[in-house]
């Protein structure tokens, strides 16, 4: 812990208005935390070899005033660190069709509906579970209507359908107010 705020604490008073996503902490807020000395936060980031880039990650630290440590895992083995070790890990960018095993663990937080950029202009197959043509989607397996809605801020129940509660959403679809 480096002045009073480590990593931890940059992260939650980050997620203070916004939530979080499994694991994350980046949802919104960080203008509101800029102003303090970060310089030594490294946030760990980890996703799938197509979004953990190195690139993004220098580019990030260039334009910053903390670190983004990026590491690339397969969704397998991304899962298999949160379920047990989930502390090691800031931002976590899962694929949806894991979110079900994360539920009741402890180990993401939804986001309150209220904070979603243009929720609603997203298609309805997100949003109530529905194709464009008014047919329902499927239960069967998993879909990402079935995960994305939780029961409330803790996301460790979801929701059978439309609530005010979101899980498994970017970081960028939040807004910061």
């Amino acid at each position: 812990m480096r002045q009073n705020l480590s990593r931890r604490a940059l992260l939650k008073s980050a997620a203070a208005p916004g939530g979080t996503t499994a694991g994350s902490g980046a949802s919104g807020g960080f203008p509101t935390i800029w102003a303090r000395n970060i310089k030594d936060i490294a946030i760990r980031h980890v996703g799938s070899p197509v979004a953990a880039i190195p690139a993004i990650a220098a580019q990030a630290n260039k334009d910053l005033d903390f670190t983004i440590q990026m590491q690339a895992a397969e969704n397998t083995d991304l899962l298999n660190r949160l379920l047990t070790g989930s502390e090691a890990i800031d931002c976590a960018d899962i694929s949806v069709t894991f979110l079900k095993y994360l539920v009741g663990r402890n180990v993401s937080r939804a986001i309150p509906l209220a904070k979603a950029n243009d929720w609603d202009r997203t298609i309805s197959l997100f949003t109530k579970g529905e194709y464009l043509d008014g047919r329902k989607v499927s239960r069967q397996g998993i879909a990402p209507y079935g995960v994305i809605h939780a029961t409330d801020l803790t996301g460790q129940k979801l929701h059978d359908g439309p609530s005010e509660w979101l899980t498994g959403l970017k970081p960028e679809r939040f807004t910061n107010t």
